[in-house]
């Protein structure tokens, strides 16, 4: 993804991911979270810890974190009712581009997605890797939840009264 340098450009961007992408439509809860695996299969998630949950609000963050997920070749599946991807480099990259009019003022209360995606990003860059296993979780319908990190989405919104 190019760095978008104005808010503008920001807005068209997000209108412009929401308009050319089949089947779009906004989540009704997402978030980054970060996953404690099982010590004997690293592949099952135990306990999902949510940095950022955001039920019904921040779409235009989500539109860039599908876009950004588009990017590494993950298609997100409208028609599910959940949806769970792992978050790398090339994931954060792409968020921080797209966010780069908004980072100066991503401090305190605001744009807490866009602060999530700073402190991994620097983390990152800062020691080659990140500390544990971050995924990004949606759902997009309301549906009996499969996943644990779904179900800890889901959770969290409940316990902000978002949910």
């Amino acid at each position: 993804m190019e760095i978008i340098e104005t808010k503008e450009d920001f807005k068209t961007l997000v209108q412009d991911i929401k308009e050319s992408t089949p089947n779009y439509i906004n989540p009704l809860a997402f978030g980054i979270c970060k996953v404690i695996s099982d010590k004997a299969d690293k592949q099952k998630t135990l306990k999902a810890l949510y940095l950022m949950a955001n039920c019904n609000e921040n779409f235009a963050s989500a539109a860039i974190f599908i876009k950004s997920l588009n990017k590494q070749g993950v298609e997100v599946d409208f028609n599910e009712s959940e949806v769970v991807c792992d978050i790398n480099i090339s994931f954060l990259n792409a968020c921080v581009k797209a966010f780069a009019p908004y980072v100066s003022e991503a401090y305190g209360d605001s744009h807490k997605n866009i602060q999530t995606i700073m402190a991994l990003y620097k983390q990152i860059i800062d020691t080659g890797s990140l500390d544990a296993k971050y995924k990004i979780t949606f759902i997009f319908k309301e549906e009996s939840l499969q996943s644990i990190e779904a179900t800890s989405l889901k959770l969290s919104c409940i316990n902000q009264d978002k949910g």
